[in-house]
């Protein structure tokens, strides 16, 4: 089982994520904490919840999600997935990923079915290892 934390301020976003993923096949393959805020983010984490990764929103009301990044990739090592508007900017930035563990930008606007193939992709790697 993938377990995801999934941090977007945007109600709608989840709720769409959401519909995709159990329209797929790993509806019964992932498991996905939805958080709006980091402050959210890190109660779930608080309560044991570990997951195999990270999607977020780079541009959260809250503006510290460089420190919550920071932290998961600490305490988790765990791969991070950033959606923003300014994606392009993310990915030229090589150190910015390689420090934060960032395995992927997506731009906004973007498929949802982009995250899920994604996550589809990560599910068929851990298991072929």
């Amino acid at each position: 089982m993938l377990e995801v934390l999934f941090i977007d301020d945007e109600v709608e976003i989840h709720e769409i994520f959401h519909e995709e993923l159990n329209d797929s096949a790993l509806k019964n393959q992932v498991t996905i904490k939805y958080c709006l805020d980091l402050l959210e983010a890190r109660k779930t984490l608080a309560k044991g919840f570990s997951p195999d990764l990270v999607i977020s929103d780079i541009f959260l009301k809250e503006h510290n999600l460089i420190n919550f990044l920071e932290r998961v990739n600490i305490f988790y090592k765990t791969p991070i997935y950033l959606i923003s508007a300014y994606a392009q900017r993310v990915e030229k930035n090589k150190i910015l990923q390689d420090h934060y563990n960032i395995k992927k930008v997506f731009q906004k606007p973007f498929g949802i079915a982009q995250i899920v193939n994604e996550l589809q992709n990560k599910i068929t790697l851990t298991q072929a290892s």
